[in-house]
């Protein structure tokens, strides 16, 4: 397609059309190999955990940034509840890695024209963060097993292809961190995923 496109042999709606549609596909693959390339570094070992204090509204923010083109075409928009002077102890990396891959999969979900809403509070023990879609859903019987390797990865509403690599990565990681991770889902009504984060 890019030899079409540099040839000359298209015109512009063709050539803008193939764009969109390589951009989709970089995305994706590249989302891939940085999930594998974590989850390879886990298993090995390497996956180090730095502690610092976190912004996390602006952190959340950050992550969203990733998906902005996806959320425009789909016409999403997000609301980030996380309050201004919230801040948590935790690796920032680690954090935005879980953060990238639930918002990803909460658009890739969603309908056209959805919310997507992040909550962050204060526990007891620790930080809770939410992510909620109001998409698709999960039936009972796929939310057994959802963290394992050999879960199938689905289809998003407009054909958007996963890794199948993304939640159980989430889970070796929120784990790594001492904390833990749960999801809860309604079919046609949405999704929502539990982050708890030890202080």
């Amino acid at each position: 397609m890019l030899e079409l496109s540099a040839s000359g042999s298209m015109n512009q709606l063709e050539t803008v059309e193939i764009m969109q549609r390589l951009n989709k596909s970089v995305e994706a693959n590249l989302g891939f190999l940085e999930d594998l390339l974590l989850w390879s570094k886990g298993q090995l070992g390497g996956l180090v955990v730095t502690q610092t204090e976190i912004d996390i509204k602006k952190l959340i923010n950050s992550s969203a940034q990733t998906f902005h083109n996806r959320m425009e075409e789909k016409e999403i928009s997000l609301i980030n509840e996380g309050s201004e002077d919230f801040k948590l102890t935790s690796d920032p990396e680690l954090i935005q890695l879980v953060l990238r891959n639930l918002i990803g999969n909460a658009i890739k979900f969603s309908h056209r024209g959805g919310n997507i809403i992040i909550r962050a509070s204060k526990t007891e023990n620790g930080s809770k963060i939410s992510i909620q879609d109001h998409g698709v859903g999960i039936t009972k019987e796929k939310l057994e097993g959802i963290f394992e390797l050999n879960h199938a990865s689905t289809l998003g509403t407009e054909k958007e292809v996963g890794t199948g690599l993304g939640l159980t990565l989430c889970k070796e990681v929120v784990t790594k961190l001492g904390g833990t991770i749960e999801v809860e889902s309604e079919l046609n009504k949405g999704t929502t995923v539990i982050i708890q984060i030890p202080e």
